[in-house]
């Protein structure tokens, strides 16, 4: 079994440098650390990762606790999220809180016991627990940081705890415009009842902006709230039966956007030609659908990747200021278009469902 030694004397460095070099240290050229880990890859050396830990009273792992991998969007967070601590010298280790306090405690305790150096909050929503709070307060440090939002939050509160990095307001402008000068004349916005605060009423709230800014009222919008994902199938077959039924559907959480779109294809709605679809949320999934759709969304390996080097500096000790805010950007696919002239939606509803599907 090779060794340190073997790697040092194949590289031509010391042993110290090849610990440096295979442990993400710092004061070390990339140039050189290509050269140990090219020799290492060639000898088949691993590094005991446990001798590491000792040594420094670190072990190069994070931990990214997700609040639902249900979510589409959560799978090219945590791609890059491994990305780019794999380039930072780190190794992973991921949690499904499924929105559940109990799970949640569990998988961050988890992370606690195997000594992460440092904890990442997903994209989503946190149920703000004692375990949570007790941890960002402690020495492990935790990104994205909201002091005062763990600090003033009651136990048991939902929390985006991305709301402060990221915005939604100039890619859901663009989109709501769209959809406004595309003839459509009512809407439906799909949210979680516990979503209906700062940022579903954000969304919601922009709408009516928009929609007042073209001379049409507040009415125009119609909030849809559900407690569950399924929730969406009877709620979205109620609402297209109905004559007034809305010619442009949006799904303001990514984790509903298949539930929503189950719903329309079983009331038999023809997207776009019956109702225009747009989601907030991006991922190889929405672009893969058919028809392909319309998105609000930020770009989130550049998020995922700030993340990651905002926690690995605060590991190494550094005092950061809160992170610049980030925009979002509108992406037009096949799944808007005008408002129908006339409903053709069919008069059997398909009970035949394409979640199957979608959720590959």
């Amino acid at each position: 079994m090779p060794t340190i030694h073997d790697v040092a004397r194949k590289a031509a460095v010391s042993t110290s440098t090849v610990s440096r070099a295979l442990s993400g240290g710092s004061r070390i050229s990339e140039a050189t650390r290509q050269r140990v880990r090219e020799a290492a890859d060639a000898l088949g050396f691993r590094p005991s990762r446990s001798a590491q830990a000792l040594r420094s009273a670190r072990t190069r792992t994070i931990g990214l606790l997700a609040p639902n991998l249900e979510n589409p969007i959560s799978y090219d967070h945590l791609r890059a999220t491994v990305h780019a601590a794999y380039d930072l010298g780190y190794a992973v280790l991921v949690g499904d809180g499924q929105e559940t306090p109990e799970i949640q405690d569990a998988e961050l305790a988890r992370m606690l016991d195997y000594r992460v150096d440092g904890i990442i909050l997903g994209r989503g929503i946190l149920p703000l627990t004692q375990l949570l709070r007790d941890t960002v307060a402690s020495q492990v440090p935790v990104e994205p940081f909201l002091g005062r939002v763990w600090a003033e939050a009651d136990l048991g509160a939902r929390i985006n705890v991305y709301r402060d990095t990221t915005s939604d307001a100039v890619g859901a402008t663009l989109a709501y415009r769209h959809l406004v000068r595309m003839g459509h004349r009512k809407f439906a916005v799909f949210l979680f009842e516990y979503a209906a605060t700062r940022t579903g009423r954000a969304r919601h709230h922009l709408l009516e902006e928009i929609l007042a800014a073209e001379g049409l009222p507040p009415e125009t919008a119609q909030t849809v709230l559900v407690s569950r994902p399924e929730d969406c199938l009877p709620a979205v077959q109620s609402l297209m039966a109905a004559k007034d039924a809305p010619t442009a559907v949006i799904s303001a959480n990514g984790r509903l956007t298949p539930y929503v779109l189950e719903g329309l294809f079983s009331a038999g709605v023809h997207i776009p030609g019956d109702a225009s679809f747009l989601s907030f949320g991006d991922s190889q999934w929405h672009r893969g659908y058919s028809p392909p759709i319309s998105v609000v969304r930020e770009d989130y390996p550049a998020v995922a990747r700030r993340t990651v080097e905002r926690l690995a500096a605060r590991i190494d000790g550094q005092r950061l200021d809160p992170d610049a805010l980030r925009t979002s950007e509108f992406v037009m696919r096949q799944s808007t278009g005008p408002a129908p002239v006339r409903r053709s939606i069919s008069a059997v509803p398909r009970h035949e469902t394409s979640r199957g599907a979608s959720d590959g």
